[in-house]
């Protein structure tokens, strides 16, 4: 059996961890860390001395995995920040998120979706031009998104295969244009918003066997009592049953085809 195809068989058969997740937060809460969103922390709790556990979702395919973990949340009465793909946002469910005090907004790819549409490949035909004509996308995006499902103070970049290829960020055409015209507290990846975290943790895919990037777990984070740890996750790494399992390969498998 090859790799990829011992990769495959173990995404279908994945079980879901969620449940993982939830003793997570429980861990954290008995550790003395108040749980709250990206923008809730930069409000209340920003170098306050505190312990917080900021959590950070990026939705990239699983809205349902979203929801999911939304629920979890709720029931334990903390707050976090969720970042949603035109492909992946719900209206009813970003309500619901901000009716209970968290945080929805927009994860945008907009060079990423340039570039796919105009089929630019190579980074030299990134010029500056380019740059400050997806800075005006994302400006009419985000002035979108706050029509469809009301105000925002943040945004986070998405990671496309595209942008890898190109080897630029979607947040790099933040410098092409004036910042006040988006309307925004801060991007995520600010670094003067990240600066101020103790710790910065990422989950990762089934195929990297789930380890957490950048250092750190977030239990040795939280038994250590850092003060400010930013915890990022995405749904589709928790959220599994068969009939998810496939529909994700597909989604998968479609995206990097793109």
């Amino acid at each position: 059996m090859s790799i990829k195809t011992f990769d495959i068989v173990r995404k279908i058969r994945q079980k879901s961890r969620l449940g993982v997740y939830r003793e997570l937060l429980i861990f954290a809460q008995k550790e003395g860390y108040i749980i709250t969103s990206l923008i809730e922390w930069f409000h209340k709790y920003c170098q306050n001395g505190q312990r917080v556990l900021i959590l950070r979702h990026d939705v990239d395919i699983d809205t349902e995995g979203a929801a999911k973990m939304y629920a979890i949340e709720k029931s334990l009465g903390v707050h976090a920040t969720y970042y949603f793909r035109w492909k992946t946002v719900s209206e009813a469910l970003v309500y619901k998120m901000r009716r209970d005090g968290f945080e929805a907004s927009l994860h945008y790819e907009t060079l990423a979706t340039y570039c796919k549409k105009h089929n630019i490949k190579d980074a030299k035909r990134v010029t500056d031009t380019v740059m400050k004509t997806c800075f005006n996308l994302l400006e009419k995006e985000i002035s979108r998104f706050k029509t469809q499902f009301g105000g925002i103070q943040t945004i986070a970049s998405h990671g496309d295969k595209r942008n890898r290829i190109l080897g630029i960020p979607n947040h790099a055409i933040l410098k092409y244009g004036n910042r006040a015209d988006l309307d925004i507290q801060f991007e995520a990846y600010d670094p003067e918003i990240t600066m101020l975290f103790d710790a910065y943790i990422s989950d990762s895919s089934i195929t990297n066997n789930f380890n957490w990037k950048y250092g750190l777990t977030p239990q040795e984070a939280i038994r250590s009592h850092l003060t400010t740890i930013c915890l990022l996750t995405h749904p589709e790494h928790w959220n599994f049953n068969f009939k998810k399992n496939m529909k994700t390969i597909i989604t998968d498998i479609c995206e990097r085809l793109s």
